[in-house]
């Protein structure tokens, strides 16, 4: 320790203990068996132009199994260099600047196999210099180049309030800050709370106004005037959406709502025109035009045989040309009240013509049956006066 404190005085720097192994032992045989190790697998190697250090290597020996403490200086420095390796490495620190003693390594070749320790880790054959390093696969020891280079990463603020959402500061699109703005505060909610008093934007509708309605109804403005838009109640059944004397609302037409034209007779005829039928039989809401009217005074041909068939509801006016002796039967569908008139005429031959229960010649009219020649046309005129029961009036020959 004396010599120790003298080369300090002189400013030698030196270890704070003397050399050993890591576990604190200064074997002599251990030191020469480290050094012989290194040497045989080329780990230490000395330069050819030391002879001093060649020539005492050549004379050191052992004799009785011993090592011969002779002329062995060269050869203890070297040992005491290989201890103080093992004590820098082992328990000592990495040198810094200032220290007396550097120690340099070198190898060849690349890095051997993987070792057993939880951070051993391997890289790309290839980068992009500055780019990132990030982990490939899930070992935690193999990375790869990220594809993003560290001057595009972007920069934030020294502090920030957590869960805050961050905004760019400035127009760099490589600056942040914190906004200010919490995540939760975004969060959605079923049904907004506001204070004050809410107005919502020009030409808005709020969701309440449409869904809060009390009739069957439409959404609008039922007069010609701006202001809050209401229900339009339809007030019952059979009505219609119309605008009357300036208003809007439900109702039924009214006079100069149908354009002309716009209802034909085609749309009439099939519902709203008398037929035949109808006309004599007095059908409530059927309308009666000259057509009809004609159609139901006109002559229907009935078919000569031995019994004549007479439907008045086809017209009350019929003609009948007998090709045979013939019996007017019984007509059906007989109105009271209307009249009638059957035209007679016989073909090849003179015919006689006799009348069914139905049909009563009044008094003072010839008797049936009758008989008609091929040279005269016989008129039947009379009228319903029930529905079995037809009155003959006259028999007119021309």
């Amino acid at each position: 320790m004396a010599l120790a404190k003298q080369y300090a005085a002189h400013g030698l720097n030196m270890l704070t203990s003397y050399a050993r192994f890591a576990d604190g032992s200064v074997s002599v045989e251990a030191g020469l068996m480290d050094m012989l190790d290194r040497m045989q697998s080329g780990r230490f190697k000395v330069f050819s132009t030391l002879h001093a250090w060649f020539e005492e290597f050549r004379l050191f020996h052992r004799k009785n199994g011993q090592v011969v403490k002779l002329r062995d200086d060269l050869m203890a420095a070297t040992r005491y260099r290989k201890l103080t390796l093992a004590y820098v490495s082992g328990a000592g620190t990495l040198p810094t600047s200032t220290d007396g003693i550097w120690l340099i390594f070198t190898r060849a070749g690349d890095k051997g196999a993987d070792g057993t320790g939880v951070g051993d880790f391997t890289g790309p054959a290839s980068s992009v210099t500055d780019n990132i390093v990030t982990f490939a696969g899930t070992t935690g020891k193999a990375g790869k180049d990220s594809g993003v280079a560290v001057g595009s990463l972007v920069a934030g603020p020294a502090s920030a309030a957590a869960d805050n959402i961050a905004t760019f500061n400035g127009t760099t699109g490589k600056l942040v800050k914190d906004g200010g703005v919490a995540v939760a505060s975004l969060a959605p909610k079923a049904n907004a709370s506001f204070t004050g008093t809410f107005s919502p934007p020009t030409n808005a509708i709020a969701l309440n106004t449409l869904a809060d309605s009390a009739a069957v109804s439409v959404l609008g403005r039922s007069a010609n005037s701006s202001g809050t838009r209401a229900d339009i109640a339809a007030g019952s059944d059979d009505t219609l959406l119309r605008r009357v004397s300036s208003a809007l609302g439900f109702g039924q037409l009214t006079a100069g709502m149908v354009p002309a034209g716009l209802v034909t007779y085609a749309m009439l005829a099939s519902a709203a025109i008398a037929s035949n039928s109808e006309f004599q039989l007095g059908t409530a809401n059927k309308l009666l035009t000259a057509a009809a009217l004609k159609s139901t005074v006109a002559y229907q041909t009935l078919t000569s045989g031995a019994s004549v068939s007479w439907d008045m509801s086809l017209g009350n006016n019929a003609s009948l040309a007998a090709s045979t002796n013939v019996t007017i039967g019984n007509p059906t569908n007989a109105v009271p009240q209307f009249g009638f008139v059957l035209k007679i005429t016989a073909v090849t031959s003179a015919r006689t013509v006799s009348l069914s229960a139905n049909l009563v010649p009044a008094a003072g009219i010839e008797s049936f049956p009758i008989t008609i020649q091929t040279t005269e046309t016989v008129f039947l005129a009379g009228f319903v006066d029930t529905a079995s029961r037809l009155v003959i009036t006259s028999v007119l020959r021309t």
